[in-house]
């Protein structure tokens, strides 16, 4: 973030807006972090509370504190006077790399290109783009979670055969935060032939993300007719639950939910689940495609 976006962050804390004019710095931080909805009239820009909560956590992240007064002298501190009050002194210097994601390979390889098992590689879109033209790939999945897109493995998504083929090659991509430029992500995957498939977490946000990316197929969800409802609600982090709960309503409540997901979203409501990629992959939750449509809540993050 640059000194302009933090001062738009700021003007909207101070004065509690929800509805901001959709100038240049709002146009940034609405493609490079995917926050807001721009209203009908093309000026306006509309923020949930959880995305306007998110926007102050990525601030924070660059050691600013909206409520002190003094926080613009962030800005003519040199980067070690920063790490005194910061654990990362360098983002207020770093925009988003807009033309690269972060990807990796379930058989450690994207094209010419390897990586070790546990890392991944930065590639621009228009090199991603001559790959997918040359086949070095047959489907991408998208991960919500870096941690999760950094550790996932073959073995892991071996549930999922043949849906997934272990046998061809598949390219995972980091959905993108304030580092990885989810603008670049919305970008690669329009111009792709090859199935997208997304992987979030098994809550109203991580369903929504998989909805809102452009070409996206299939979402890899729990397998509810496998894995007890009891097993799911010991994992559950209801804080989450309670912070996305209207979130979930307003999907349930879309017309153009498809039906395969309709089920999965009542029994999140009824059960209050709201389980992470991380737990589902650490407790070995068994795994399932599941085919959609659109089906969209544009106040979701």
């Amino acid at each position: 973030m640059k000194k302009s976006h933090i001062n738009a962050i700021d003007v909207m804390y101070k004065k509690n807006l929800d509805t901001v004019n959709f100038n240049q710095s709002w146009q940034y931080l609405h493609r490079e972090y995917d926050v807001g909805e721009v209203l009908p009239c093309g000026k306006k820009l509309h923020l949930s509370r959880d995305e306007r909560n998110y926007l102050f956590e990525m601030a924070n992240k660059q050691g600013i504190d909206f409520t002190a007064d003094d926080y613009r002298q962030a800005y003519h501190r040199s980067r070690t006077e920063a790490a005194a009050t910061s654990n990362d002194e360098k983002p207020l210097a770093h925009s988003p790399r807009a033309q690269h994601l972060e990807v990796r390979s379930l058989q450690y390889n994207v094209g010419q290109y390897r990586h070790a098992p546990d890392g991944y590689l930065g590639i621009r879109i228009d090199e991603l783009l001559q790959l997918a033209a040359q086949s070095a790939f047959h489907r991408v999945i998208t991960v919500e979670n870096f941690d999760t897109f950094l550790s996932l493995q073959a073995d892991d998504l071996s549930i999922l055969s043949p849906a997934i083929s272990l046998q061809e090659n598949s390219l995972l991509i980091y959905r993108g935060d304030n580092i990885a430029s989810p603008s670049a992500v919305l970008a690669l995957l329009p111009q792709l032939s090859q199935p997208i498939i997304h992987f979030g977490d098994f809550d109203a946000y991580g369903i929504n993300i998989g909805l809102k990316l452009p070409g996206v197929q299939q979402l890899v969800l729990p397998d509810l007719q496998k894995v007890p409802i009891e097993i799911l609600a010991g994992l559950s982090k209801k804080e989450i639950f309670i912070k996305h709960e209207s979130h979930l309503k307003n999907l349930m409540q879309s017309t153009q939910c498809p039906s395969v997901i309709v089920p999965l979203l009542e029994i999140m409501l009824t059960h209050r689940l709201a389980v992470t990629q991380e737990s589902m992959m650490a407790h070995h939750i068994p795994l399932k495609i599941y085919p959609l449509m659109t089906c969209v809540d544009t106040n979701i993050i």
